[in-house]
């Protein structure tokens, strides 16, 4: 093995360095991956607490899949581990998704997570939303029209979860859109849900997402700013 392979991933104040991309980000914009107890095998450390020696990667699964099959793993951590990218892949979407959902969990019952189609249409007119969330089997006319929405604001806007599991933390059995209302929950969020939207596997060949919330005529257009919506009305 050469000087330059064994080399420890480079750290630069905050930043770590992707094994696969050598990309430098904020530890919290990527993936934390350190051997299990026996040192044989590699895990997802999600929340980036476990003991140990660590290694980094971008959140998304294009890096986490080169990481593996690139051998940049073996290297960062100067021995022939095992990583599996169907299990890593598998474990970094779950821990996204179960970490997304707590945030969830906690902004609704703060009131700073508004659920629901009319709900966050509400929001959107009075200037307050400052994050949207799509599920990502909502129907093509919801996905369509609020993502308009989102850009003509402009806002961040992530489709990520099913509307089953967007509905879990949310106390609904099923929800197509969220929005979110304060400033520092808000980008707390976006870095989730951008972790999560990009680690999330593609829905199932054949899969149709329902057509239930289909938006209301009068409101189908996207406006450019709340203060042409309040001239509307």
């Amino acid at each position: 093995m050469t000087e330059k392979a064994a080399k420890e991933p480079e750290e630069t104040g905050h930043l770590r360095t992707c094994i696969a991309t050598r990309k430098r980000l904020p530890p919290e914009q990527m993936l934390r991956l350190v051997l299990d107890p026996s040192g044989q095998r590699v895990h997802i450390d999600y929340l980036q607490k476990l003991p140990g020696r660590g290694a980094y990667v971008c959140a998304d699964r294009e890096s986490l899949r080169k990481a593996v099959e690139k051998g940049g793993i073996k290297k960062a951590f100067r021995s022939n581990v095992q990583a599996d990218t169907t299990t890593l892949l598998q474990e970094a979407a779950e821990a996204s998704a179960r970490q997304l959902s707590s945030l969830l969990s906690l902004g609704f019952r703060a009131g700073m997570v508004i659920p629901g189609n009319s709900r966050v249409e509400h929001v959107l007119r009075q200037g307050t939303a400052l994050l949207l969330l799509i599920a990502d089997d909502a129907a093509p006319s919801v996905k369509s029209k609020f993502s308009r929405w989102a850009q003509r604001f402009p806002i961040p806007c992530f489709t990520t979860l099913t509307k089953d599991a967007l509905g879990v933390p949310l106390r609904l059995p099923t929800c197509s859109l969220v929005a979110v209302t304060d400033p520092g929950f808000a980008e707390k969020l976006r870095i989730e849900a951008k972790r999560a939207q990009d680690l999330q596997p593609p829905l199932p060949a054949g899969t149709t997402p329902s057509e239930e919330a289909t938006p209301d005529p009068e409101t189908s257009e996207a406006p450019t700013s709340p203060t042409m919506l309040e001239k509307k009305h």
